[in-house]
């Protein structure tokens, strides 16, 4: 995955939907640790790095690609939803940050409330 990809990937997400706590997220992309098949994170990990080694060939391989992949690969983690492949039909618009309840939602409340003393 370009750097530019993941880093307009990440503000854009972050931007869009500060109540998710993306760290989890950031660590299984960089560690791809204890993931299972069908893990949105691990999908993505192992597609940018075939692409990456040439061992798959996409029609479009840019930034713009690569950002459809993370922003994708994200709402089907943010939903809870298992994602085994990426493709991209031809009529498939650049997908925006979903706006479906989270799975990945902190609860600030419950967070502040484990810091008192």
């Amino acid at each position: 995955m370009t750097i530019t990809a993941a880093t307009i990937g990440w503000y854009v997400t972050s931007k869009a939907r500060p109540d998710i706590d993306q760290s989890a997220w950031l660590e299984g992309l960089t560690t791809g640790a204890d993931l299972k098949v069908g893990d949105p994170r691990l999908t993505l990990r192992n597609t940018t790095l075939s692409l990456a080694a040439g061992k798959i060939v996409r029609r479009r391989e840019n930034s713009r690609e690569h950002l459809f992949y993370y922003i994708k690969s994200w709402n089907a983690w943010v939903e809870g939803r298992e994602l085994k492949i990426l493709r991209r039909s031809s009529n498939e618009k650049m997908p925006k940050p979903t706006t479906k309840k989270s799975t990945q939602t902190v609860d600030r409340l419950s967070d502040l409330s484990l810091m008192d003393p």
